[in-house]
């Protein structure tokens, strides 16, 4: 399902409120709530407090998700390894797999399917960039009621 392009990834235009293309430099299970957890607290509570930090992001980027494919009528393209301006560094190979392994979890959430992953290099040495295309299968239009 992957497919390695050996070109380095054009520079994107910025990305804007509204439409379906969403860029995140990359996508991970850390927070930085978790980091601030004070350290007399107890290992059960800081274990319980990571998972309810991590699901609720999780939950948080799906309904990003979710927006950008209502924005497309049911279409999404997602760029990991983009800046919100465009800027295509890219991101080391280990970080960009674990935030593949991330947008699958959020598409498994919204019940959409990845229909193609692109790996690209990345402007830096050695970094790379993910263009992953989304849809919603079945995608129906919601209609807003008309105002009279």
């Amino acid at each position: 399902m992957f497919e390695y392009i050996n070109k380095c990834m054009p520079e994107q235009k910025p990305e804007v409120f509204l439409g379906n293309r969403e860029y995140k430099i990359y996508l991970d299970n850390e927070t930085i709530e978790q980091m601030k957890i004070k350290k007399n607290k107890s290992k059960e509570f800081r274990d319980n407090f990571k998972i309810i930090k991590n699901i609720n992001k999780l939950n948080k980027r799906a309904s990003q998700l979710r927006f950008r494919l209502e924005e497309g009528k049911g279409k999404a393209l997602y760029m990991i390894g983009i800046t919100d301006k465009g800027n295509n560094d890219g991101i080391d190979i280990e970080t960009l797999f674990k935030s593949i392994n991330y947008l699958y979890k959020m598409v498994e959430i919204i019940n959409a399917d990845i229909k193609s992953l692109k790996i690209y290099k990345g402007k830096c040495e050695g970094k790379f960039i993910c263009s992953s295309r989304i849809d919603i299968p079945n995608y129906i239009e919601k209609k807003l009621p008309r105002l009279e």
